[in-house]
């Protein structure tokens, strides 16, 4: 197990992650096994053999990706343009407001968190100049 060099504190997730892969990985294998039993195969050796290799073969490289490759977290900038526009024949006329801004957004495996900064380009006297902004999203909840 390895230790950030700058903080000397363990890093506990990657080694987290592969025994919780390990864990899924036998019961796959177990299941596997007994689909083919269910299937008419024989209860032996060779069977148990054919489950890993199945599993082997199809499952572990996604599992590999997943545990090597895929991002649990990014971080991201972000530059917003907004633009809204007055319906005309309301009382106080047409008018149109433009906007700029800037943030960043944090994913972390299905939350979205996303924060930040916008400012109206020509804002008139009765209206803020800018705002901050927070968004928290989950995406594919269920």
């Amino acid at each position: 197990m390895g230790a950030d060099p700058e903080t000397d504190v363990p890093i506990l997730l990657p080694v987290l992650v592969k025994q919780i892969a390990v864990i899924g990985m036998n019961s796959s294998i177990r299941a596997i096994n007994k689909d083919l039993i269910g299937r008419g195969y024989p209860n032996n050796k060779e069977i148990k053999a054919m489950a890993k290799q199945i599993f082997d073969r199809e499952i572990t490289p996604a599992i590999n990706y997943l545990i090597d490759r895929a991002n649990l977290y990014s971080i991201k900038p972000m530059l917003m343009l907004d633009d809204v526009a007055q319906i005309p024949g309301d009382e106080v006329g047409s008018k149109i407001w433009a906007g700029v801004g800037g943030g960043v957004q944090i994913n972390i495996v299905k939350a979205k968190f996303e924060t930040g900064y916008m400012q109206t380009l020509a804002p008139s006297t009765d209206s803020s100049i800018g705002n901050f902004f927070l968004r928290f999203v989950f995406k594919d909840f269920f």
